[in-house]
């Protein structure tokens, strides 16, 4: 079968884009792993000459860079409207009463679980870079995604400690269903959250 970067932006989280370049470099960095494409396989994917991509992408590290920040504002951006469906009030200042959040944690994991049951799921692209060598821009742009993802974890779990709480259990659901290709264990983390945050 031949492969398309149709399907990049279901499991990736990386922003529906018309840009054929980025597309196709996000999907073939979240499917193979950034060290393992090679800008000849973002060429041949994207069905464009080497001189319109260089002249759109100077270099690699510039699309690895680009398809970081598409991966966070998707990602983001899919996650908290869906937390933002189900517990309107995620949006207000004011804390959360229990029964919200015991609702904004039941659909961050239940957001978390659809994610994991995606075909081409093979974890967080953005985590999945990390150890690898990138750019100080890209680093900056993983270290916004995980200052972003954290307050948002605090936000919903109504303290920096239950935020704390939610953003490793979070993390290892991630890449515990990576791994073992078990989507059920957004429901694990689920469980286990609610015990740890002392929620009904």
């Amino acid at each position: 079968m031949t492969e398309t970067a149709d399907l990049a932006p279901l499991a990736a989280h990386a922003e529906l884009t018309d840009d054929p370049i980025l597309r196709a470099a996000a999907h073939l960095f979240y499917r193979r792993g950034i060290g393992n494409v090679s800008i000849q396989d973002i060429r041949q994917l994207a069905g464009v000459s080497l001189k319109a991509l260089y002249a759109h992408y100077p270099s690699k590290e510039s699309l690895v860079t680009a398809y970081l920040r598409s991966t966070h504002a998707g990602w983001t951006r899919s996650l908290e409207g869906s937390v933002a469906d189900a517990v309107p009030d995620i949006l207000n200042d004011d804390a959360l009463e229990d029964s919200a959040r015991t609702a904004a944690v039941a659909a961050l994991f239940t957001w978390l679980g659809d994610w994991f049951a995606t075909p081409d799921f093979v974890g967080c692209g953005i985590a999945n870079t990390r150890g690898q060598r990138l750019s100080e821009e890209a680093q900056e742009v993983i270290r916004d995604h995980d200052r972003h993802v954290r307050s948002y974890m605090d936000r919903i779990g109504g303290s920096t400690e239950a935020g704390g709480s939610l953003f490793v259990l979070m993390e290892g659901a991630i890449s515990t269903a990576a791994g073992t290709g078990d989507p059920d264990y957004a429901k694990v983390a689920l469980r286990t959250a609610r015990a740890a945050l002392g929620l009904d």
